[in-house]
């Protein structure tokens, strides 16, 4: 089953049956971009292979890497806007100069 992308089995019985059922779809299945109507994003990803290699504490850590890593990102993002803005504001000052 490693080359199947999609998988509905939303009403079906056997679902009841698998603890954390989408989780651990999503770590058997590494290929599987949707499950019951719904994709698998990277995040969702990221989150079940953590747990899949060590548990909750791994998904812990893992999730917590990811938050950090967002808000660099986020971070970096507004500091080089801020950075467009001044230069932009000294190119008008030059221009009406």
């Amino acid at each position: 089953m490693p080359n199947i992308l999609a998988l509905y089995l939303k009403g079906n019985p056997c679902v009841r049956m698998i603890s954390q059922y989408r989780k651990n779809i999503t770590i058997a299945m590494p290929n599987l971009h949707y499950l019951d109507e719904r994709p698998i994003f990277e995040y969702e990803r990221l989150m079940a292979d953590a747990f899949g290699r060590g548990g909750k504490e791994e998904e812990e850590r893992v999730r917590k890497e990811w938050a950090d890593k967002q808000h660099a990102d986020k971070k970096r993002n507004l500091e080089h806007a801020v950075k467009l803005m001044d230069e932009g504001k000294q190119k008008r000052k030059k221009a009406f100069k």
